[in-house]
């Protein structure tokens, strides 16, 4: 019945779409349909603000409020409020990044001698928007991303599936995610 999300990253939003910050849940009580978050800034309790939770096997997006119980900060997920409007779920965060490999059949992977410079222009349920300094991937390629999120390494995989701007410094291009590699616990 559904992801647990403890231990995922999220990112939380204002509604108009700038970053409040990024976050680490801690626990996720499915019942109640809350989230326990580590270090959170301080925040109008009870507004409304978005939620993308960084999940497996793909992102999810929350309408949510936040609450205090005791020194606990919760986060109330809206139930049923995946965003199904495809430009409600674009959170623009601007996040480094880098292509460390493409791969072929599902089971080959080529990893690069020095992975490729990348920006997460945004991210969504479904996709990514990257941004390179030069034409990098093709459409059709499948590639594992790894981004930064707050300290936090989350691997990505996804498919290039169109060509959104290509000029002489910058190359954009439009991706789906198929998943997302858990990390070694060491």
């Amino acid at each position: 019945m559904g992801n647990d999300y403890g231990g995922c990253n999220a990112v939380v939003y204002h509604e108009d779409g700038r970053i409040v910050s990024n976050v680490k849940i801690l626990a996720h009580d499915k019942y109640d349909n809350t989230v326990e978050v580590g270090m959170l800034p301080e925040l109008n309790l009870g507004v409304p603000y978005d939620l993308l939770v960084l999940s497996t096997p793909f992102p999810r997006s929350y309408k949510c409020r936040i609450h205090k119980r005791g020194n606990r900060k919760i986060i109330a997920l809206y139930k049923g409020s995946n965003a199904e409007n495809r430009q409600e779920q674009r959170y623009n965060i601007n996040m480094p990044s880098y292509v460390e490999s493409l791969m072929y059949d599902e089971v080959k992977e080529y990893p690069f001698h020095t992975p490729i410079e990348a920006r997460v222009v945004n991210i969504s349920k479904s996709g990514i928007r990257l941004s390179f300094k030069s034409k990098v991937l093709q459409v059709g390629n499948r590639f594992k991303l790894r981004m930064d999120a707050d300290g936090e390494i989350v691997t990505l995989v996804a498919d290039a599936v169109n060509v959104l701007d290509f000029l002489p410094d910058k190359f954009e291009v439009g991706c789906r995610l198929v998943g997302k590699e858990e990390e070694d616990d060491e």
